[in-house]
């Protein structure tokens, strides 16, 4: 294959911008570009080899041996690109958006079966936001649909993207919202993370991003951050398994609950029509008899 690095080296070697079709200029200065097109990845094999990406998913193609900045179209409100591909004696056009682009280039992190996805299916596994088929979607943690910058983005199958990343609860929620949730969380994760956990960082200014570690590497903090974010849902298992064993008048009187996988003790009392979980104080813990669950 024609060495595309050393020609689009040779093109923009001596320019301080580069223009697209309408003369609209692209600065130079301080940016850096990627070739698009890599021998053995499994996504970026199929990208047209004459193309060149920046970190916020602008191309200059060569193709025509001149340089030249692309401009993006509008796919249903997202900037993108459309380029072709031989397979298989066939060719076909293929469209992919500018942030996909970028992540692909740039190597976004790729959560769950993402990554699985994307080394069987290549740039074929991406897809549409659909209940039919797992496909790979591309995140905007800031939730700006507009900021193709690879340190914005992330992939994630369509059913963690839309069932987990978008349907993170408000601060206003209730706590019945709150547990629903952490439930299809916690499967979700479980199907798609298996061996790590999984850590969802969500703040009310919109930005969301999703990771698994190992929990080897959690550090103690983080833990202890995860254990009381999980804290509604877990109670309400616990509770519900008591009651269902002891009487649901159990709990008309504080009792003492000992978690063992958390290693903390909590006192359980029902009040006002509900649930009221708090930390006991060292002496009630060994004055008062408790269960261990």
């Amino acid at each position: 294959m024609e060495n595309y690095n050393d020609r689009f080296k040779e093109f923009i070697s001596d320019k301080k911008y580069i223009e697209n079709a309408v003369g609209e200029r692209l600065l130079l200065d301080n940016r850096s570009f990627r070739q698009c097109y890599k021998e053995n990845d499994s996504v970026r094999k199929w990208l047209p080899p004459f193309w060149f990406c920046d970190p916020e998913g602008n191309v200059i193609s060569i193709a025509k041996d001149k340089a030249v900045w692309l401009i993006p179209e509008n796919n249903n409100g997202r900037a993108a690109y459309h380029f072709v591909i031989h397979s298989d004696g066939e060719v076909n056009i293929k469209i992919i958006r500018r942030a996909t682009l970028s992540g692909i280039v740039w190597g976004v992190y790729r959560y769950g079966k993402a990554a699985e996805i994307l080394e069987r299916e290549g740039i074929f596994g991406f897809g549409t936001n659909s209940n039919d088929k797992l496909t790979v979607s591309c995140h905007h943690k800031d939730g700006d649909k507009t900021n193709d910058n690879y340190k914005n983005l992330e992939f994630a199958t369509n059913k963690a993207h839309l069932q987990t990343i978008h349907k993170v609860p408000t601060a206003a929620a209730d706590n019945e919202e709150q547990i629903l949730f952490m439930k299809k969380m916690s499967a979700m994760a479980t199907e798609e993370e298996p061996e790590r956990v999984t850590l969802l960082f969500a703040e009310d200014a919109g930005y969301k991003e999703i990771m698994a570690v190992k929990e080897d590497d959690l550090p103690e903090s983080i833990k202890r951050s995860v254990a009381d974010c999980m804290l509604p849902a877990i109670m309400a298992q616990y509770i519900k398994a008591i009651t269902k064993q002891y009487g649901a008048d159990y709990f008309n009187e504080s009792r003492l609950i000992y978690i063992i996988p958390m290693k903390r003790f909590l006192k359980v009392h029902f009040q006002n029509n509900r649930y009221a979980v708090s930390i006991p104080s060292i002496e009630e813990i060994r004055k008062q008899d408790f269960i261990s669950c």
